[in-house]
């Protein structure tokens, strides 16, 4: 199934003019895929999902597709968005905003029973939208090791963990 954020990057891709070939393998869709994924979208968007009258009309398609890609609600995937209405209890998935989950704190996650996967996935969602969780440093035991867990992930690829190597030995100092 291909997420509306996708088709909506196919139907703005032929409202600037490429071939519905050309915008599906640009999406990483084949051709039939990204040709149902204009005739979906379009269906969603309550617009006509022939090719021609894109063209006619490429302002209208444009900014309808431009709608659905800046939608936060639309950039998470639709698990993780249930798992997250769910596990925090929010009466409205509209409730759940990026403003909303950047006043948590990873650390309170964990604490609601949401895996290490999910924090990071969530956090990927809010840094797309210039975001992140509240700032907390790790606790003490099982959040303090995936930390140097992946401090040393990093490390083995090669990557400079200086900084977060130095902040995770300033935890383990014991406060004056």
């Amino acid at each position: 199934m291909t997420p509306n954020i996708k088709k909506a990057q196919v139907l703005l891709a032929v409202a600037e003019g490429q071939t519905v070939v050309a915008a599906a393998r640009a999406a990483g869709l084949s051709p039939a895929q990204g040709k149902s994924a204009v005739v979906t979208i379009c269906r969603v968007l309550g617009m006509a999902p022939d090719v021609a009258e894109i063209r006619a009309n490429p302002v209208a398609y444009r900014d309808a597709a431009q709608g659905i890609i800046d939608d936060p609600k639309q950039s998470m995937n639709k698990d993780l968005r249930g798992r997250l209405v769910r596990g925090l209890k929010l009466r409205n998935p509209d409730e759940l905003t990026p403003h909303y989950v950047s006043n948590l704190t990873a650390s309170s996650m964990l604490t609601a029973g949401f895996t290490w996967t999910t924090v990071a996935d969530t956090q990927a969602w809010l840094v797309a939208h210039g975001l992140r969780f509240k700032p907390q440093a790790p606790k003490e035991g099982g959040e303090a090791q995936a930390a140097l867990r992946a401090v040393l992930l990093l490390d083995a690829f090669g990557l400079d963990v200086k900084a977060a190597q130095d902040a995770l030995c300033e935890l383990d100092q014991p406060e004056m």
